[in-house]
Formats: structure tokens, C-alpha cells, sequence
């Protein structure tokens, strides 16, 4: 009787924290975090990290602006015409001022280009956007992975992979 009332006991005192029999698996408590442990950053943190390391000289040598601005649907539209403030979400115009700010300060208009691999920690490329857009009803149809807005995008992504280091965030929202 003495043994059920001893487990009872224990048993209770561990529902409510009393009875401390050292940590698991006998290896003592690592505590908290030490400060400089890694971290890692949300897919917005990332994104706005990202903004810094952005370059107007990297967008123009990639020629940004004139690609996606002057790239058409295969019925001869320019992603412009109906883009080029930003309607729908997406940013495409000629304006290098206009496009670079938009991509670099709004998260928005830059997760169009960008997303994030957040288990990997790194911006990549956002192919999902420009395949949504191909299949979206009423949008014109386009090749959403061959075309000349990709190749500048795909050489801004590497001339942005490439700062080191980047500048704080340009990104305001």
C-alpha cells in the first residue's frame, strides 16, 4: 500500500512541477539561447534584407526596365500597358526611377519577382507569380519561363546574390 501511495505521489507532484528529477535523458539543461545564436529571419525579414542588397547600377546593367516593360504577351500586348503602375499587384514599366522603388520598397510588388526559401534562409526567384499570370483568366498568355524580362531578371538576381555587404533595407512596408 505504502508503494501504490509513493507513485500516487510522485505521480501528482509531476502533473503540478514538484518533483524534479534533473533533465532528460540525464544531460543538464542547455538554458537559453546563447545571444549571437542563429535565428532565423521570416520571409519578410528576408525579403527586406534583400532590399538592401538591391543596386539601381545592378537593375540597369541587367536592363530591368526595358525588358519587363517591353516584354509582350503573345497577342503583342507590352506588360506596360497594363502594369505600368502597378496594376494587379505586378510593376513592369520602362520608368527605371518608378520600378526600381516599387520592387525595392514594397514587399508587394517585390514578392512578384522574389519569394523566399525560408528553411533555406534565401531569396529566389518567384517563377509561381509569372505562372499564375500565364494561366490567370482574361491575362494574355505569355512563355512564362523563356523570355527577355526572366534572363534580366535572372541576371539581377545574381548581380543582387552577389553585394556584400548589402545596405540596410529599402524596404518601407
Amino acid at each position: 500500500m505504502r508503494l501504490v501511495c509513493a507513485f500516487v505521489a510522485a505521480a501528482l507532484a509531476a502533473c503540478t512541477g514538484e518533483i524534479n528529477n534533473g533533465p532528460a535523458n540525464g544531460q543538464p539543461d542547455a538554458g537559453p539561447p546563447p545571444p549571437d545564436a542563429f535565428i532565423p529571419l521570416s520571409a519578410k525579414e528576408l525579403l527586406a534584407k534583400w532590399s538592401g542588397c538591391m543596386t539601381l547600377d545592378n537593375f540597369q546593367t541587367a536592363k530591368m526596365a526595358l525588358q519587363w516593360g517591353t516584354l509582350t504577351t503573345d497577342t503583342q500586348k507590352e506588360c506596360q500597358f497594363c502594369h505600368q503602375d502597378g496594376a494587379y499587384g505586378f510593376l513592369a514599366t520602362t520608368n527605371e526611377t518608378t520600378f526600381f522603388d516599387g520592387i525595392t520598397k514594397h514587399s508587394s510588388f517585390m514578392s512578384m519577382y522574389f519569394t523566399t526559401d525560408v528553411p533555406n534562409q534565401k531569396v529566389i526567384i518567384n517563377t509561381s507569380a509569372f505562372q499564375g499570370a500565364n494561366s490567370a483568366v482574361g491575362h494574355p498568355t505569355f512563355n512564362y519561363l523563356t523570355n527577355q524580362g526572366m534572363t534580366a531578371l535572372n541576371e539581377f538576381y545574381m548581380a543582387t546574390a552577389a553585394v556584400t555587404p548589402c545596405d540596410p533595407p529599402k524596404m518601407i512596408d
